[in-house]
């Protein structure tokens, strides 16, 4: 069962957690320009034997991959309208994309965000596939207009091997996340997670000293990365 949101976040209830719930009900409990930075990873339509994913608790998409596609990227609109309302003026968002949603999932963030560039990470194993395998994915980083924050001594490559034992499906490396907030945040920044998975951006967070908010809609997800994040605040407490 989801737990309640609290309607404000400044206070225990949700920040520095992951907060189990849809990321449109979970922004839209937000304070305008709350977030200093965004990360974001979203769960990309994926064809099964039983339908495709979504990032609402709809239940599985009945139709061809083209038509659940279509409907995906026009829903994934209501989620950057979300992300232009918390975050702060002048600042970051993150978008993780494959070859694929770089070329398709790029122009619908540029109708809300302002684009800066395109960051390769090589992942440093190649995945499944043929015609050339995929070794690299991308990172979409925009501002909400005009930039505050200038990165001029940082490549835009980052090399860092994917996690090869994770509960969830697409994993990120922690130091690559911790890149990236050096990058575009400042100590005690509040960083959103609006698809937080197995808490990677949590864990991150806390070894900056970043402030977060995170939610996630599966449970067996929400349980593991809590109790990594408070492995990581326990841990911290040693030092």
């Amino acid at each position: 069962m989801k737990e309640n949101i609290s309607t404000d976040y400044h206070h225990s209830k949700n920040l520095n957690k992951v907060t189990q719930a849809e990321a449109w009900d979970f922004m839209g409990l937000l304070p305008k320009e709350s977030c200093d930075l965004i990360i974001v990873d979203p769960p990309y339509p994926i064809s099964t034997n039983n339908g495709t994913n979504r990032f609402s608790e709809k239940g599985w998409f009945k139709g061809s991959q083209d038509d659940y596609e279509d409907e995906w990227y026009n829903e994934y609109k209501s989620i950057l309208y979300r992300q232009l309302d918390v975050l702060k003026s002048g600042r970051h968002i993150y978008t993780f994309v494959d070859e694929k949603n770089l070329f398709k999932l790029k122009p619908i963030i540029d109708d809300y965000f302002e684009f800066k560039k395109v960051i390769v990470w090589h992942k440093g194993m190649m995945g499944l596939g043929y015609h050339y395998r995929n070794i690299v994915e991308y990172i979409l980083l925009h501002s909400k207009g005009k930039s505050q924050m200038q990165i001029t001594k940082s490549p835009n490559f980052y090399r860092s091997d994917k996690p090869r034992h994770s509960i969830h499906p697409t994993p990120k490396p922690v130091n690559l996340y911790r890149w990236l907030m050096r990058n575009s945040s400042l100590k005690e920044d509040t960083v959103l997670d609006c698809f937080a998975g197995s808490g990677t951006i949590g864990v991150a967070s806390l070894r900056e000293n970043r402030n977060f908010l995170a939610c996630e809609i599966e449970e067996k997800f929400v349980k593991h990365a809590n109790q990594r994040i408070d492995k990581e605040k326990n841990q911290g407490k040693l030092f």
